[in-house]
């Protein structure tokens, strides 16, 4: 599964939003955004929760258990 963070980069594409867009409608600034989407900042779940909400999607969370 690729990293949650590479899945929100092409949600953001898909949807057409800029990087700029998306900052904005947060409340953070676009280096930010960049920096979470290239993994230099960690994300929290308020603002994964904020971004899911700007593009118009809900989180999930799902628990697996180890095998």
């Amino acid at each position: 599964m690729s990293d949650i963070r590479h899945q929100l980069r092409d949600l953001r594409v898909k949807e057409g939003v800029t990087q700029t867009d998306l900052a904005k409608s947060v409340g953070l600034n676009r280096t930010s955004i960049t920096n979470i989407e290239s993994l230099r900042q960690k994300l929290t779940m308020d603002n994964l929760i904020c971004i899911a909400d700007a593009l118009d999607y809900r989180v999930e969370v799902k628990f697996v258990k180890r095998r």
